[in-house]
């Protein structure tokens, strides 16, 4: 009866990665930086299998939604444009076609 507390490490988002046996903490903020959405996925998911759940955790659409590396898909800037805003995410360095971002707002 007390496998309800079970489920090892998919339950507890703990999975190996480079560094070892870790979590990532993916969060969604707002203009001031303060989070509005917190996703906790295992070490080795690649940051934008976070984004879906990431941005079901608002109400509200970003006009701007900045990002690192990680978070450079075709799916991600499609679905931030569909929402009405500007994605401000730089392009990975194997990138066929490099997206330009402004380095002010980006800063």
């Amino acid at each position: 009866m007390r496998g309800w507390w079970k489920g090892g490490t998919e339950r507890n988002a703990l999975g190996r990665s480079r560094g070892g046996f870790s979590t990532k903490i993916n969060a969604r903020t707002n203009a001031e930086g303060l989070p509005i959405g917190v996703v906790i996925t295992p070490g080795q998911a690649h940051d934008v299998t976070a984004f879906p759940a990431l941005m079901r955790e608002i109400d509200r659409d970003p006009e701007q939604m900045l990002g690192d590396k990680g978070y450079d898909s075709e799916a991600v800037r499609n679905d931030i444009e569909k929402r009405g805003g500007e994605a401000a995410i730089p392009s990975t360095a194997t990138r066929k076609v490099q997206h330009a971002v402004d380095k002010a707002v980006y800063a």
